[in-house]
């Protein structure tokens, strides 16, 4: 019998996957096979598309064939509907497979739960203004980043790669997808998958559309939605680097040529001029959010599948008070808890584009001074630390940076053509 409460794993110890491993979840058949439908899924060309498959119940695992070509040897011997123990090993084709208890520390996919396999084919007014009061900011709950590593093991049919970046909100991973046999970046949304049943439901509806949204400054997402009650989003792998990364990579003390940050800023400013057209606000636009391709002018704008399910799900993902979000480049409105609209993402716009020119973003400081600075202080010209930032490019950002939204450029749209605009006028004047 098996120890009440045990976590149980499967882990390929020989063959093509070997390092592979997957949970033997209470009441949940899993199935192992080539095929896209099981859950262990392995590239192993001797093992048959659906090879056999697990249960675990009421403290027993019971193993059976379901049709396969060369059967199964369970410690060496043929079996067939066999009981197993721990530390059994399973021979099918040229790949071997352990049932071993899992250390919690070392768990590999998402929290129990009945599976459900439902993938969803992701002016220029500057003065200052009277003191609003502000949302408080909540921590994010230490859960969310306490959350198992997912990488080698299976997530559906992706095999987990290495970390890529990890927030309250998701883990993302870089993984590979062998039915398409290319390199995606999953994000686990581990804060919503600790949600209710409605909330998830309400997730997975309001990503459904984002599968048709294609943009050229747009993360594409590929397929979203929930298995073993945990809510994941797959988009494309951008290789390449964040703006982030590029500035400490590139930056004198943090700073770009402005030509450069004005390119980047076009093609943000593209990916939301579409993003709103279909009504999806990001509401957590900054430099690690925005990716540059190995390609020449590559701007990408990512995590935009989050920004959705926010608009439909905000109780899901967030509780009373909580500023979602990185405070530094986040809008006054976002930060006193007043209504948001897409004149929202072009205040983080600005702040993004102010802190690759300078460095530093528009304010700093601890928390409880940083969010009254952000509501009611003008921040410094940006010209004050990058002198070679032309006067046009300045009244931009500082347009952008406006505390109330109607002294802001009302849309993308007509921030993109008065950055055009000046793109010209300056390289005329340049010449």
């Amino acid at each position: 019998m098996i120890t009440p409460g045990s976590t149980i794993r499967v882990t390929v110890t020989a063959g093509p996957d070997r390092g592979l491993r997957c949970p033997l979840v209470e009441q949940e058949l899993l199935l192992i096979g080539r095929g896209d439908q099981c859950g262990l899924q392995l590239t192993d060309p001797s093992v048959s598309r659906v090879h056999c498959r697990l249960l675990l119940s009421e403290g027993r695992i019971t193993l059976e064939d379901v049709g396969s070509r060369w059967g199964v040897l369970v410690n060496g011997a043929a079996a067939q509907g066999s009981a197993l123990q721990i530390a059994d090993r399973l021979r099918i084709g040229d790949s071997e497979l352990k049932l071993e208890y899992d250390n919690a520390s070392e768990e590999t996919l998402a929290p129990r739960g009945q599976p459900i396999t439902s993938s969803v084919p992701e002016r220029n007014g500057h003065a200052a203004e009277p003191a609003r009061p502000l949302a408080q900011p909540v921590p994010a709950p230490a859960a969310s980043f306490a959350t198992p590593s997912l990488t080698g093991s299976q997530f559906m049919r992706f095999r987990v790669g290495n970390l890529i970046s990890q927030s309250p909100t998701g883990t993302v991973y870089k993984a590979f997808d062998p039915r398409h046999e290319r390199v995606v970046a999953l994000t686990i949304y581990s804060q919503l998958s600790q949600s209710d049943e409605t909330a998830q439901r309400r997730f997975i509806r309001s990503v459904r559309a984002m599968i048709t949204l294609n943009h050229p400054n747009l993360v594409r997402l590929m397929t979203a939605g929930r298995w073993r009650r945990t809510c994941f989003a797959v988009t494309e792998f951008i290789e390449g680097e964040t703006v982030s990364d590029l500035v400490r990579r590139n930056g004198i003390a943090g700073m770009l040529d402005w030509r450069t940050a004005w390119q980047i800023g076009i093609g943000v400013a593209q990916g939301l001029e579409f993003a709103h057209s279909q009504q999806i606000i990001h509401r957590n636009l900054h430099p690690d959010h925005i990716l540059l391709g190995k390609t020449p002018g590559s701007v990408r704008l990512g995590e935009l599948t989050l920004a959705k399910a926010l608009d439909d799900s905000q109780a899901a993902l967030t509780r009373p008070g909580e500023i979602v979000g990185d405070y530094q480049y986040l809008a006054p409105e976002q930060l006193t808890g007043q209504p948001v609209d897409a004149r929202a993402d072009l205040y983080s716009l600005g702040a993004t584009l102010y802190t690759i020119l300078t460095g530093r973003p528009p304010f700093t400081g601890p928390i409880a001074e940083l969010l009254p600075r952000i509501v009611n202080e003008r921040p410094v010209p940006p010209t004050r630390y990058h002198l070679s930032i032309p006067a046009a490019v300045e009244g931009v950002i500082l347009r952008l940076l406006a505390k109330r939204p109607e002294d802001r450029y009302d849309s993308a749209t007509t921030l993109l053509r008065d950055m055009r605009r000046n793109s010209r006028l300056i390289m005329s004047l340049e010449t």
